[in-house]
């Protein structure tokens, strides 16, 4: 359907003259990427809302969007799988959010754990972006984004609660996400 629509745009923008025919397939390619991306927001935005879980939902996409550009992690292999497994992912750390109140301890592994992992894995290659040079500036990055939203929800464990959680399992996730697909070093422990 995105890939419909995006070739429809890119069909309007040759014919109005916008773009040029050398160009046309990096335009395809651009707004179903923009397209599945804002679907992707929407429909994660829609269940916050009928779920009563918007704040939450906001806060974990701010959390996972973040931390995934740098740190990669598990690429399904086609867009509706990438979709089903994200849904999952999000309706994971909603429910872990409201069921499971950590303790300020258990965040600090959980987290500690995390940085841990993002040092030792991140960033993730993924055949279709592979990163080669860029590695260590991306494990860079990666890991203090780690630590950034880390120290955020340990700060946060008093202040709100809800929002310290949601950080902290979205961490968690993406440490799984990263062991899940090997990593960067994978080959060398």
């Amino acid at each position: 359907m995105t890939h419909r629509l995006a070739v429809n745009i890119a069909d309007f923008l040759l014919c109005d003259g916008t773009i040029q025919k050398e160009d046309y397939d990096i335009y395809v390619y651009g707004y179903e990427i923009l397209l599945d991306t804002v679907t992707q927001l929407a429909v994660l935005l829609v269940a916050g809302v009928v779920t009563h879980v918007f704040f939450e939902t906001v806060v974990f996409l701010l959390v996972f969007s973040y931390i995934r550009k740098y740190s990669g992690g598990y690429h399904a292999s086609t867009k509706c799988m990438c979709n089903i497994i994200t849904y999952l992912v999000w309706g994971i750390v909603m429910h872990c959010s409201i069921l499971f109140e950590l303790s300020i301890m258990i965040k600090i592994v959980l987290c500690a754990t995390v940085t841990v992992i993002t040092y030792c894995r991140a960033p993730v290659e993924h055949p279709n972006k592979p990163i080669g040079e860029e590695c260590v500036v991306y494990r860079k990055k990666a890991l203090c984004r780690v630590m950034i939203v880390a120290f955020c929800s340990v700060v946060m464990h008093d202040g709100v609660p809800i929002c310290s959680n949601i950080m902290c399992w979205t961490l968690t996730c993406i440490g799984v996400s990263i062991l899940k697909k090997g990593g960067m070093n994978s080959e060398n422990s």
